[in-house]
């Protein structure tokens, strides 16, 4: 399998932030996604990991689901004052109704020093996840 340069790259966009990200599986391109979006968010060498939120999702496509678990991650940023580090995903199937997904974001309490840029929303129209060349492609765009 082909092994991409970079586990995700940005694009240059009018007012939003589009990336797309790789993985030889799902589940890694979505943590690269998720990656990308803490990047977007935050500085991440000042980033700790001493909080952790879980993550569960259910959709009918691997499009959706990428849609809905990085607008969760954005949601418990929010909810819980924190940035994220890292997301790890810790089990992925495909059910009689779709997928389901979860997973674990690590990350710290938010700091002025920290914060790069502010992600609003993730764009559920145009994020995608689909199979090229043998791997995955999550396309995202952060509404800002």
């Amino acid at each position: 399998m082909k092994r991409f340069m970079k586990p995700y790259k940005f694009f240059d966009h009018t007012a939003d932030v589009l990336y797309e990200a790789y993985g030889q599986t799902f589940p890694e391109a979505l943590e690269n996604a998720a990656k990308a979006l803490f990047e977007t968010i935050a500085d991440l060498t000042l980033v700790g990991t001493s909080k952790k939120v879980t993550i569960r999702e259910t959709a009918l496509s691997e499009s959706e689901l990428a849609a809905f678990v990085l607008s969760d991650l954005v949601a418990e940023r929010d909810a819980h004052g924190l940035f994220f580090r890292s997301f790890a995903v810790t089990r992925f199937a495909e059910t009689k109704d779709g997928f389901v997904l979860e997973g674990v974001a690590r990350g710290a309490p938010m700091s002025a020093k920290a914060g790069v840029l502010d992600v609003k929303a993730v764009t559920h129209h145009e994020t995608k996840a689909e199979r090229k060349n043998g791997n995955w492609v999550v396309r995202v765009l952060l509404d800002i």
